[in-house]
């Protein structure tokens, strides 16, 4: 499989950009691996899931929740999932502590509408 080309539906193991609006234009933040698809115990809704660091940049930065998921290059065209709002009561990020050991690198987005996604199980 090549990582860095376009997929959809949306497998877990390829390259996955971060951004976020900045004025009319996007800024780039940092890129990972998309872990993969997963369900909400909550609501239900499917989810993307990979590591903080790659949302926010960096293994000390919590994230503002403005943050956006791209696959391929960071465009608007290529907009694959968005963090929504910090809420305690339903976070979708395990937050950064400063100077403590942390309990996980994970972070959450809502997969956008539109684009399609496949559980680990449904590829080689």
């Amino acid at each position: 499989m090549e990582t860095s080309k376009l997929h959809r539906p949306l497998v877990s193991g390829i390259r996955i950009q971060s951004a976020k609006k900045a004025g009319n234009s996007l800024q780039f933040i940092g890129g990972g691996t998309l872990t993969g698809l997963a369900t909400s115990n909550l609501d239900g809704q499917r989810v993307l899931v990979t590591n903080l660091h790659v949302m926010t940049g960096s293994v000390q930065t919590n994230p503002s929740g403005s943050e956006e998921m791209y696959q391929v290059l960071v465009s608007e065209d290529n907009k694959v999932g968005s963090f929504p709002a910090r809420d305690p009561n339903n976070p979708a990020w395990v937050p950064i502590l400063i100077g403590q050991n942390n309990i996980a690198d994970v972070a959450i987005c809502g997969l956008e509408n539109g684009v399609d996604a496949e559980p680990l199980s449904a590829h080689p």
